[in-house]
């Protein structure tokens, strides 16, 4: 017999042999869409929110449920705004901080209940109660991801010529995450992915490093936790690749003396496989073709949430070449 959902997925964690890769997408807003409420009302009710996954999950069938933490999110429970600037618009970070008040700034004994963070893990909460067969994932913003929404454009910048500051500012942004992160792991979802998608390889030793601690958490609550990272090269941590081009163990950059690497476990579907218009027989053609340059067995997963514009045609078209 086939296995679907949270069966694929424990068989996946095993590194067993799998028919196909567990397939779980990050649908979010894309979510609301469908069930006809707004990013605004999405995130700030629980109920409207699981139970859009919920129908979400029903209708493609893929494998997993995911509750998203983005950055937005993040950085408006750290003091900035989010603007909604139309009805279907998606939120706008708005009062960005600099990196000097940044640093300065004394962070809320607790980053867990402020702004969207309380509804998104009440959300999380009740799924892992309605979820049975089907996995049950949450996906968050990493430290880099957040700093990007959280401080302004010209300090991002200038953080790239200052380690100094860089080390504190990071370190700083850790302290948050370990708190979403535990709160996270208390549930016990079958999957936790941090989206880091902006570290490259020299940063490898600070990135083991900032990141330890929530490794740990997901060891000691038994929540598989992995990176999703846009690099080639392979990090101190399991990873899910960003990068669209498939790469071969030849390509990829060799590991540096004294590193810990592990190879990526999983992959996301190329942005060409929801190009409207594609028939369908070329697209099970791009399917097979990547299937076959994949390290198996590995995760199947988006770059980032997936549009509000996604064609529904297309998504079901994607599960049907997945799935067969």
């Amino acid at each position: 017999m086939s296995l679907h959902g949270v069966q694929l997925l424990k068989e996946w964690e095993r590194k067993g042999r799998l028919h196909r890769p567990p397939w779980i997408p990050v649908v979010h807003f894309f979510a609301g869409r469908l069930a006809g409420v707004t990013p605004e009302e999405l995130i700030s009710q629980a109920g409207v929110w699981s139970k859009a996954l919920l129908d979400c999950q029903r209708l493609f069938g893929y494998d997993g449920i995911t509750v998203a933490l983005d950055p937005s999110m993040q950085a408006e429970a750290l003091g900035c705004e989010l603007d909604y600037q139309g009805e279907n618009e998606m939120p706008v970070v708005t009062g960005r901080l600099s990196v000097e008040a940044w640093l300065d700034m004394n962070m809320p004994a607790d980053v867990t209940k402020s702004g969207s963070i309380p509804v998104a893990i009440e959300t999380a909460k009740r799924l892992r109660k309605q979820v049975n067969s089907q996995a049950l994932c949450c996906t968050i913003g990493g430290i880099r991801p957040l700093m990007r929404e959280l401080l302004e454009s010209q300090s991002v910048d200038a953080l790239q010529t200052n380690e100094e500051n860089l080390f504190k500012a990071s370190q700083k942004a850790q302290k948050a995450l370990l708190q979403w992160c535990k709160q996270i792991a208390e549930l016990r979802p079958d999957l936790l992915v941090i989206r880091e998608d902006c570290w490259d390889e020299g940063n490898a030793e600070l990135l083991r490093q900032l990141y330890q601690p929530i490794v740990n958490f997901g060891k000691y609550f038994r929540v598989p936790v992995i990176f999703q990272l846009s690099a080639g090269w392979e990090a101190p941590f399991p990873f899910i690749s960003n990068r669209e081009v498939v790469s071969t163990d030849k390509e990829r950059a060799p590991a540096q003396k004294g590193a810990v690497h592990s190879q990526a476990v999983g992959q996301v579907l190329p942005s060409q496989f929801f190009a409207s218009g594609t028939p369908t027989a070329e697209l099970e053609q791009l399917w097979h073709s990547f299937y076959r340059r994949q390290h198996t067995p590995f995760l199947l997963t988006t770059a980032c949430e997936l549009a509000w514009e996604t064609d529904v045609d297309r998504l079901k078209d994607i599960h049907d070449v997945i799935m067969n």
